[in-house]
């Protein structure tokens, strides 16, 4: 499974800023969101021979057969594998878009039966709720609140400590578990205001997303990539 150390420092050099204090996230939005992202929150799991491991991790549906996801949950991955719900077999998945700087991957499937998410035209501001989805530990779906800090430009590392990477971040109030890497930050209605990616490595009550205009910027890029592409090494930094 993904460790809390394979994620990209989000602010390299630099003690992380956490941003201004916000009321602390109630339970209320994610009850409501459930059942609206289900259908969208896909799982991914694969082996990383080179490493010695099988890697989980979550990712969201933006198209019924194309999944954004972090890179750092792809990165080396072999026979990679999608399931939206327990009942529902796996299919099999291929890298199409991989950017280990950014931290963002799209993974092409067939049949999946994932319902296509909304993604936000709006930003979120500081003290708004959202909710985290995704497969915690790789296990059964979950849907948590948190808060928003505030967004800020970071500069951190790529997924292999590669310094200079610039990202577009929300900065959370709420913690996130080993296996939420790739699951939507999403509102109580369900739509999509960007990406978990990264959890405090001081501070475990905060948590890290890309913004939704870096999503955009990754979707843009790939255009309509349907061919494998490298998906790097799972020696990550």
């Amino acid at each position: 499974i993904v460790g809390e150390t394979a994620v990209p420092r989000v602010f390299a050099g630099l003690t992380p800023v956490p941003g201004p204090d916000v009321d602390a996230p109630v339970a209320e939005p994610a009850q409501k969101a459930v059942e609206v992202i289900r259908d969208s929150a896909v799982r991914l799991t694969g082996s990383a021979s080179a490493c010695e491991t099988i890697v989980t991790g979550s990712g969201v549906a933006i198209e019924p057969d194309l999944i954004v996801t972090n890179a750092h949950v792809v990165a080396g991955v072999e026979d990679l594998v999608v399931r939206v719900r327990p009942q529902q077999s796996a299919q099999r998945a291929t890298v199409v878009y991989f950017d280990p700087d950014v931290d963002i991957a799209l993974v092409r499937t067939q049949k999946l039966q994932a319902r296509p998410v909304s993604l936000a035209r709006t930003s979120l501001e500081s003290q708004d709720p959202a909710v985290v989805a995704g497969f915690p530990r790789g296990e059964r779906f979950e849907a948590a609140s948190v808060r928003v800090r505030t967004r800020a430009n970071a500069r951190g590392e790529s997924i292999y400590g590669e310094t200079g990477v610039e990202r577009d971040v929300y900065v959370l109030r709420g913690s996130v578990e080993q296996g939420m890497s790739g699951g939507a930050l999403t509102d109580e209605f369900g739509e999509v205001f960007g990406m978990v990616f990264a959890s405090g490595f001081e501070d475990q009550a905060t948590a890290y997303a890309l913004t939704v205009d870096e999503v955009r910027a990754a979707i843009d890029a790939a255009g309509n990539a349907e061919t494998r592409v490298a998906n790097g090494s799972c020696e990550l930094r």
